[in-house]
């Protein structure tokens, strides 16, 4: 046991190991929990995220009251989003809210960064940003680019010509005119 607990010591960061903390604010797992300033110490790693942390004490106390008077708890960090009302639990919604938009993996990161590499190729490299951002998340959300209304791209596209022409009509006036004289010489 002494062997695995290293490796899982030395395999995973210190933030990993902070966020499986969270997971002590299921009330499957709080109602068993005898020290929750011990709890306390370790979720107030996320003092920068929490509205008020000095509360957390208090607040834990009574998340644990809570769930030790119910029969059917939630299973899930998301499932205890909905119970963790933000005037009685702010600093456990929000840990509720880190825990649940933490990323369990690193594959959304790395094929959006396969994607960018490429779609910015040496031929593209004077690109705008906006577009290139465009360009890679249509490239990573190919199904939901599939499923695009052709129409209102298009309606989008047209109203945004129309603002940038608008913006100068003197010049789109002498332009006219430059092609008509030119014309007309013809």
């Amino acid at each position: 046991m002494d062997e695995l607990h290293s490796q899982l010591q030395t395999r995973f960061s210190t933030e990993n190991r902070k966020i499986s903390d969270l997971f002590n604010l299921l009330p499957e797992v709080i109602r068993g929990i005898d020290d929750l300033e011990g709890v306390a110490s370790k979720l107030i790693f996320w003092e920068q995220d929490l509205p008020s942390p000095f509360g957390l004490d208090n607040e834990l106390r009574r998340w644990k009251d809570q769930w030790s008077k119910e029969s059917e708890v939630p299973h899930s960090l998301k499932d205890c989003l909905v119970h963790a009302d933000n005037c009685f639990y702010p600093n456990i919604r929000q840990l509720l809210l880190v825990g649940c938009t933490s990323p369990v993996g690193s594959c959304e990161a790395e094929r959006s960064f396969s994607a960018l590499k490429r779609i910015n190729t040496a031929s593209r490299s004077v690109m705008t940003e906006e577009r290139l951002t465009g360009l890679t998340l249509m490239s990573v959300h190919y199904q939901e680019a599939l499923k695009l209304n052709v129409d209102e791209v298009v309606r989008v596209y047209v109203q945004k010509t129309q603002e940038k022409c608008s913006v100068n009509p003197l010049f789109l006036v002498i332009q006219t005119d430059k092609f008509s004289v030119l014309g007309s010489s013809d």
